[in-house]
C-alpha cells in the first residue's frame, strides 16, 4: 500500500506543470489498470494460507478501488469547473479539452475490467466498482454531449437516461452472479443521478422551463424524459417483480401525458377525462391479467374481503389515477358553477368521466369497489345535471320535464333488468312499485306538455310529439315482449289517446312531420310483428325460460 502510494505521489509530481489535467487522469487510469492487471496474474501463483488470502483480498480491494477514485475525484471536479460561469468564480473556471472523453472512457473501461476481473470482490465492493463506473460513464457521455453542442440540460436528460436503461439490462445479462444486484443498483443510481442534475441545473437556469406551455421545447423534452423513466421502471418490474416499480412507472407515464398535454394546447378541462381514460384501461388490463376475490379470517366473528392476484399492482394503479381523474372532474366542476364560468367543454368532459366510470363499474372485481364507483358516478352525475342546468335554454318546467323523464326511464330499465332477473317461486312485490312508477313519470310529463302546446301554447312542440311517440311505442313493446302491466297498460292507453286527439285535430291542424314518423314507425312496427309472429310460440316462453335460467340465460345468476 505505502509502495502503490509513494508511486502516485511520484506521477503526480512528475506530470504536474507538464500535462494538462486530462493527462493526469490518463497515468493514474493506466497505474489502476496495471495494479488490477498484477493482482489477476498473481492470483494464480498465490501459494499463501486462507487467513493471509482474505486479508489481502481485503487490503487489495480498498487500494484498488483508491487508485480509481482518484482520477475519478479528479475528472468529476473538472466537469465542475467547465460550468463555472454559472455560479463559480470566473477565476475557477476551466475548459475541459479534446482528452477529456477519451480519459473518462479509459476510466470506465478500466473501472468495469477491475470488477469483472477481479474474482473475489465482495457484493458492496463489486457495487462500489459499479457505481465508479456507471458515473464516469455519464460525465464522459454529458461531456461528449458538450462537445456536439447539446449542453442544454433537458437534451442531456434524454439521452443520458438509456445509460441507465443500459445497466438494467445488463444486470439482466449477469443474471445469478453477483454482478446482477451491482449492475441494478448501478442502474438506480444512475437514474437518480440524471434526473437530481437535471432538476438542479434547470432550476438554476431556466427555472420557468419547468412551467408547461404549449408549444414549448423543454415541455416536449421532459415529456420524453418522463416516457424514458417510465420505461426505465417498466423494466425494472420485469426483472424485479417489484411493485413500486410499477407504481412509479404508472406515475411517470401520467407526467408523460400531462406534459404532452399541454404542449399540445389542449383545453385544461379535457385532462381530466384523459386521466380518468388512463386509470380505466389500468384497471381492465388488471382484469384480464387477472384478479380476485378472497377472504381472510382475522378473527373468529370477523372476516374481511380482499382482492388479490396477478394484476392487483395494476388494480391499484388504476385506481390511484382514476380516483384522482374523478376528484379532478367534480372539485373543477364545483368551481366553475360557484363562478358561474360553465361551457360546453366542461359539460363534455364531466360526460366523458362518467362514461368511463360506469365502464370501471362493470370491470371492478367486487362488490364494494362497484358501489364506491357508483357513488362517484351519482356525484358526478349531479355536477352533470346542475352543469346542464346552467347552460340551458329551457324554463323551469321543461327543464322539470327532463329530469322526470330520465328518471322514468330509468326506473323502467331497472325494473326489467329485475324481472329478468326474478325467480317465479320468489316474486318482489318493489318489483310492480317502481315499474309503476316509472310508467307514470316517464309519460305524463311528455303528456301534459303535448296537451299544453296543442291547446294553450303558440305552436305544436315536435319535440314533445316525437317523444310521446317514441317512449310509449317503447313501454309498450317492452311490456308485451317481458309481460309488464303497467307499462303495457299505460304505453298502450297514451299511445291511443294520443292518436285519437291526432285524428280529431289533424283536419284543423295538420302535421306532414308527424304523420312521416307516424308512417316510419309503423313500418317497423309492422316488420317487427311480422317477425315475432313467425317467433310467436317461442317467445311467449321467454320471459318463463329467464326466470328459470334455463339455457343461455343461466349466464344471468353468473358472478
Amino acid at each position: 500500500s505505502l509502495g502503490i502510494a509513494s508511486l502516485v505521489l511520484a506521477e503526480v509530481t512528475l506530470v504536474a506543470g507538464h500535462l494538462y489535467y486530462e493527462g493526469a487522469i490518463a497515468v493514474m487510469t493506466a497505474t489502476a489498470l496495471m495494479f488490477h492487471l498484477w493482482l489477476v496474474v498473481q492470483e494464480g501463483t498465490d501459494t499463501k494460507s486462507e487467513t493471509d488470502r482474505n486479508l489481502e483480498y481485503r487490503n487489495n480491494s480498498w487500494l484498488g478501488f483508491g487508485l480509481l477514485a482518484i482520477p475519478f475525484s479528479l475528472g468529476f471536479l473538472l466537469q465542475i469547473r467547465s460550468l463555472a460561469p454559472i455560479r463559480l468564480p470566473e477565476h475557477l473556471f476551466y475548459q475541459t479539452g479534446n482528452y477529456y472523453v477519451p480519459v473518462m472512457l479509459l476510466l470506465w473501461v478500466t473501472a468495469l475490467s477491475a470488477v469483472l476481473l477481479n474474482k473475489h470482490l465482495s457484493k458492496i465492493w463489486s457495487t462500489a466498482y459499479h457505481l465508479l463506473a456507471a458515473t464516469t460513464l455519464l460525465l464522459a457521455a454529458s461531456e461528449y454531449l458538450r462537445d456536439l453542442g447539446y449542453g442544454i440540460w433537458s437534451i442531456q436528460g434524454v439521452a443520458l437516461i438509456p445509460i441507465a436503461i443500459l445497466y438494467l439490462l445488463a444486470s439482466r445479462i449477469w443474471r445469478g452472479t453477483k454482478h446482477e444486484q451491482s449492475l441494478t443498483v448501478s442502474g438506480h443510481a444512475a437514474l437518480v443521478t440524471v434526473v437530481c442534475s437535471v432538476l438542479v441545473a434547470g432550476l438554476i437556469r431556466q427555472p420557468q422551463a419547468f412551467l408547461p406551455l404549449a408549444g414549448s421545447r423543454e415541455t416536449l423534452l421532459l415529456g420524453i424524459l418522463s416516457l424514458e423513466i417510465a420505461a426505465f421502471y417498466f423494466l425494472a418490474r420485469l426483472l424485479s417483480r417489484q411493485a413500486v416499480h410499477l407504481y412509479l412507472a404508472t406515475g411517470f407515464v401520467a407526467a408523460a401525458i400531462w406534459q404532452y398535454l399541454c404542449y399540445s394546447g389542449i383545453a385544461p378541462t379535457y385532462y381530466a377525462p384523459i386521466f380518468s381514460l388512463l386509470g380505466g384501461i389500468l384497471i381492465v388490463s388488471a382484469r384480464i391479467r387477472g384478479i380476485h376475490e378472497v377472504t381472510e379470517q382475522i378473527n373468529p366473528d370477523t372476516q374481511r374481503t380482499l382482492c388479490r392476484g396477478p394484476g392487483l399492482t395494476l388494480f391499484q394503479c388504476g385506481n390511484a389515477v382514476l380516483l384522482l381523474a374523478i376528484a379532478s372532474t367534480i372539485l373543477q366542476g364545483l368551481a366553475r358553477l360557484l363562478v358561474d364560468r360553465v361551457d360546453y367543454s366542461s359539460l363534455i368532459a364531466v360526460g366523458a368521466t362518467i362514461l368511463v366510470n360506469l365502464l370501471v363499474v362493470i370491470a371492478a372485481p367486487n362488490l364494494n369497489w362497484r358501489r364506491a364507483y357508483l357513488t362517484t358516478v351519482a356525484w358526478q352525475g349531479i355536477i352533470f345535471a346542475l352543469t346542464l342546468n346552467r347552460l340551458s335554454l329551457l324554463n323551469g318546467w321543461q327543464k322539470l320535464e327532463i329530469v322526470t323523464v330520465i328518471v322514468g326511464l330509468i326506473l323502467l330499465v331497472l325494473g326489467a333488468i329485475g324481472r329478468l332477473r326474478e325467480r317465479t317461486d320468489r316474486p318482489d312485490e318493489n318489483l310492480s312499485i317502481q315499474l309503476a312508477l316509472g310508467s307514470i313519470f316517464s309519460i305524463l310529463p311528455i303528456f301534459i306538455a303535448v296537451i299544453h302546446f296543442r291547446w294553450f301554447g303558440p305552436s305544436q312542440s315536435l319535440g314533445d310529439e316525437f317523444a310521446l311517440l317514441t317512449v310509449t311505442t317503447l313501454m309498450l313493446l317492452l311490456g308485451l315482449t317481458l309481460q309488464l302491466k303497467t307499462p303495457t297498460l299505460c304505453g298502450g292507453s297514451a299511445l291511443t289517446l294520443y292518436l285519437g286527439i291526432l285524428i280529431v285535430q289533424l283536419a284543423y291542424h295538420p302535421q306532414v312531420a308527424i304523420g312521416v314518423y307516424l308512417a316510419a314507425g309503423g313500418l317497423l312496427l309492422f316488420a317487427a310483428g311480422v317477425v315475432l309472429s313467425i317467433y310467436r310460440d317461442r317467445l311467449l316462453t321467454l320471459p318463463d325460460r329467464i326466470a328459470r335460467r334455463e339455457g343461455i340465460f343461466r349466464i344471468i345468476d353468473w358472478r
